[in-house]
């Protein structure tokens, strides 16, 4: 399956968000994303992408950059990430996280 990675728009992706979220285990409303969008992406460290196949979200990822004492430079750490079940079991899950990691 062919799909893109690419940054949250809220507004264009709102809907989208708030239904993989509650599929995710988290139930919560529109208003709910609208608050937290504004704490987050005023976050240099925090990167909201989206998975899109033919023009619609189909999952998204949450990741934070961080830092450690044992080593030099920083990592991304996934804090958050969900499928639309749709479109589970067709590689995009798998498929992302490697396009991730590069």
């Amino acid at each position: 399956m062919n799909f893109l990675i690419r940054p949250l728009q809220l507004e264009q992706d709102l809907h989208a968000i708030h239904a993989l979220t509650t599929q995710l285990g988290y139930p919560t409303t529109v208003e709910n994303i609208q608050q937290r969008w504004q704490h987050i992406h005023q976050d240099a460290n925090y990167l909201m992408l989206v998975v899109e196949h033919e023009q619609q979200v189909i999952g998204y990822a949450d990741l934070i950059q961080e830092y450690t004492w044992e080593f030099d430079g920083g990592y991304l750490r996934i804090q958050a990430f969900v499928v639309d079940q749709a479109h589970r079991g067709q590689g995009v899950g798998k498929g992302s996280l490697q396009r991730l990691k590069s």
